[in-house]
């Protein structure tokens, strides 16, 4: 059984309308395309995010595996999840 939730104000965010389904554990969302982790971005590299989580900020971020360990508060509902890019 799949679990769909996000948020009014996040699906107006164009860039989570990729998100396909939530799992019902609620660790792992599966998305329809690769994001690129947040912090990477603002330094002007490109690396895949692993991970769409809160920050210690308070904000929510794509974030690769080193920035996650750096700033994610964890795994779970209203934390964050491990995304799984869809195959076709």
């Amino acid at each position: 059984m799949v679990l769909f939730y996000m948020s009014a104000r996040r699906w107006r965010d164009k860039r989570h309308r990729d998100v396909i389904r939530l799992q019902k554990d609620t660790t792992t969302a599966v998305i329809a395309k690769e994001e690129y982790c947040d912090y990477c971005q603002m330094s002007g590299t490109k690396t895949v995010a692993l991970y769409d989580g809160k920050t210690t900020q308070g904000a929510w971020a794509y974030m690769c595996e080193d920035h996650f360990s750096d700033y994610g508060v964890g795994i779970g509902l209203g934390l964050g999840q491990i995304l799984i890019v869809e195959t076709s």
